[in-house]
């Protein structure tokens, strides 16, 4: 049976169309950005261990942290932010294994919250690394300065579908009820492939994560080094950031009140159900001259969702002293070891495993702010849920929206 020439025809348009299409549209992703395409670091920013550390640890300015300090709580008192956290029960009755509690058994104290002793502890980062922060930040960028509110995420091929799921979510939840706001990606280990979808589906400015011009230390991904310092480069060029986890699903598009809430706080997130005492390495109770016992009470933050506001003391004494302490080889990730991560919720422990980035940040904030570091926090649930390992084919969905969109196209033609 002869096949009718306007069949042929037909179909031989919509082949020839469709790759003409693909050809346009994966030319065009591939140059969306070319700054980042045809960018190049110079040869002066790459990073030896001598670039990044103090031979020997250098002089605090007490008196200015204590000023930004005092600044803070004067804010927050102000903002009506102020928070402190509910009575703990004691550790003795042995209910609830992994979350904080008092430990009657513990003789030990902190030193008060802005005395000097408190102050040099809790900044030694400051006096070990060397501020390279503006050149790692080069290495990093280069970034828009317009946008209100700035998302950054970022993964590597294990996380390359949960990460669709997240886009998804951005997709469909967030975005439509913005304007004004930037998404970054940052690329931490992903194959040419799966990059190549990410820029042409995401929406979003995909950045290579600067491996090659630092230590090799800073590439073992489980210490969460690149955290902070992403978090660092992305903040001076935009009000807010908000930093997401691929594992993170938000419930609503409404994000006013935390917008609203992170400027009255400076720096908003959630909460683990975890004590900062266990889920802390002894290494770093050690580095910071304190012991776990001290920290049973303060439940542990959660730093898959971080929410930042563009100020002197969340810029640049709180989340520059977190950077400090993941550029220094002492402090945040000393042992390179996945084993860290394991931690046996059927027993209560000190130390008994190791959160890296989070337990940064909390040991910070709580000997900073002790009680009231609930001043920080919003409740779990209220923007978003954890959905850790769930995966979406997100991108072959796309896919597929746009070859039927080409052939309705097609056959509207013809």
């Amino acid at each position: 049976m002869q096949v009718p020439k306007y069949l042929v025809v037909f179909i031989l348009a919509n082949f020839l169309l469709w790759n003409i299409w693909i050809r346009i549209n994966y030319k065009k992703a591939s140059s969306t950005f070319p700054h980042e395409k045809q960018r190049s670091i110079p040869n002066d920013v790459t990073f030896q261990e001598s670039d990044l550390l103090y031979s020997t640890p250098i002089t605090l300015d007490i008196e200015s942290l204590r000023k930004a300090y005092s600044d803070k709580v004067t804010d927050l008192k102000r903002n009506k932010a102020w928070k402190r956290f509910g009575q703990r029960h004691l550790c003795s009755s042995n209910v609830r294994l992994n979350h904080p509690c008092l430990d009657t058994a513990c003789n030990l104290t902190l030193s008060p919250a802005s005395s000097d002793a408190n102050f040099q502890s809790v900044f030694k980062p400051l006096t070990r690394v060397k501020d390279v922060s503006g050149r790692l930040s080069e290495a990093l960028g280069p970034y828009r300065s317009a946008s209100e509110v700035t998302f950054v995420t970022g993964a590597s091929s294990n996380h390359f579908k949960e990460s669709q799921a997240l886009m998804k979510n951005l997709h469909k939840t967030v975005f439509p009820h913005l304007k004004n706001y930037t998404f970054y990606f940052y690329d931490l280990g992903l194959t040419s492939e799966e990059r190549q979808q990410v820029v042409k589906h995401c929406g979003c400015e995909v950045r290579s994560f600067p491996f090659h011009v630092l230590p090799e230390r800073f590439a073992f991904l489980n210490c969460y080094i690149w955290k902070p310092l992403i978090i660092q480069a992305v903040l001076p060029h935009t009000e807010i950031v908000i930093w997401v986890d691929a594992s993170i699903r938000f419930v609503t598009g409404n994000l006013k009140p935390l917008f609203d809430g992170v400027r009255s706080s400076g720096l908003l997130l959630y909460f683990t159900d975890f004590s900062a005492g266990q889920f802390t390495s002894k290494k770093m109770f050690d580095y910071f001259g304190d012991s776990a016992c001290q920290f049973e009470t303060y439940g542990q933050l959660g730093a898959g969702f971080i929410a930042a506001h563009n100020e002197r003391f969340t810029r640049d004494v709180i989340l520059k002293t977190w950077w400090a302490c993941a550029v220094d080889p002492e402090c945040m990730c000393i042992d390179y070891d996945n084993r860290e991560l394991r931690c046996d919720v059927t027993i209560r422990k000190y130390s008994k495993c190791h959160r890296f980035e989070q337990a940064a940040l909390t040991l910070m904030l709580a000997k900073l702010f002790r009680e009231f570091t609930f001043s920080f926090r919003f409740p779990n649930g209220m923007y978003f849920t954890v959905k850790r390992s769930h995966t979406e084919n997100y991108f072959e969905e796309l896919e597929a929206k746009i070859h039927r969109d080409m052939s309705d196209r097609i056959k509207i033609k013809y």
